[in-house]
């Protein structure tokens, strides 16, 4: 491990290990919904953006979600998909922002375990967060991220971001599966009509979709437990630069490299940290966040 020199094996210290055994598996599979108390409108229709403050923004207006708003795994009738902004500190410099979908296999967001932990290290580091809550489905999540995606941009100065295109996209276990899907089917100015005729578009979707990189954290382009092999729809997607992180105990650790190869043979950049010893699903520990941090300076710096 690994099998492509793109990617760096790392052993994590003692204390990164006790960080890991301290985390509440329940962390992992309690589902997370939006904050209602913290609402302040839609992406389209909102109240107001306050920079330093956490908010939550629903992405589409009711009746108007492209797919519609029906139960998906621990999701009843109704949910309705958001972003909750984790803000930079004050006194940080803002560096760039990161959207980031959680894991749960599409039954359900464990954001406690994972895209809260990270966006709350990320921020600390000066980037803008917004954690995304997205419909259980790898299609409807990846339709959402992009329509969170697109909201950022149009508000990049609003979020104090260096210049527009300073965005990036990741995802844990399923959750990155939904934002690579985003990345070959659903960004640039793709419609979500494309999904569904009976949507209505907004100024919002002529707003482009596409992101500066993308962090594969425990996941990978494909679908629920197969990675992509396919060098030619990897290559026609016009991916961005890719961050993996795994362990090398992963269940899925050999999909994990192969799609790292196949990326590399469609022309892809590719970077990342292999754990050794490390299982599936550790959130923000491990020490990979730094590595993260130069990776998104760098694409960033394009």
């Amino acid at each position: 491990m690994p099998t492509s020199p793109s990617v760096t094996a790392y052993t994590p210290s003692e204390q990164e290990v006790r960080a890991f055994e301290s985390i509440p598996e329940s962390y992992f599979t309690q589902h997370v919904t939006p904050d209602a108390s913290l609402a302040a409108g839609t992406v389209v229709n909102l109240q107001r953006i306050d920079p330093t403050s956490s908010q939550v923004f629903y992405l589409w207006e009711e009746g108007n979600a492209p797919g519609g708003e029906r139960s998906l795994g621990a999701d009843g009738d109704g949910f309705r998909a958001a972003l909750t902004t984790v803000p930079v500190p004050e006194g940080t410099q803002i560096r760039g922002a990161v959207l980031l979908e959680a894991g749960g296999a599409f039954m359900f967001r464990g954001a406690l375990g994972d895209a809260y932990p990270t966006a709350e290290e990320l921020s600390k580091r000066g980037y803008q967060c917004f954690v995304v809550d997205y419909r259980l489905n790898r299609d409807l999540g990846a339709i959402d991220l992009a329509r969170a995606v697109r909201f950022v941009e149009s508000h990049w100065q609003d979020y104090g971001l260096p210049k527009r295109g300073s965005v990036a996209v990741m995802g844990f276990s399923a959750g990155g599966i939904a934002a690579g899907q985003m990345l070959l089917d659903w960004d640039g100015t793709t419609s979500p009509q494309a999904y569904d005729a009976d949507y209505v578009p907004d100024e919002l979707d002529s707003v482009s979709a596409d992101v500066a990189a993308d962090g594969m954290i425990y996941s990978f382009y494909g679908r629920l437990s197969v990675a992509s092999k396919d060098v030619n729809q990897l290559r026609a997607g016009d991916l961005p630069p890719t961050y993996f992180v795994y362990g090398s105990r992963d269940p899925f650790v050999h999909e994990f490299e192969a799609n790292i190869q196949t990326l590399e043979r469609a022309g892809v950049e590719v970077q990342g940290v292999a754990l050794r010893g490390w299982p599936h699903g550790f959130g923000a520990v491990g020490g990979w966040i730094d590595g993260y941090d130069a990776f998104l300076q760098q694409a960033f710096d394009v």
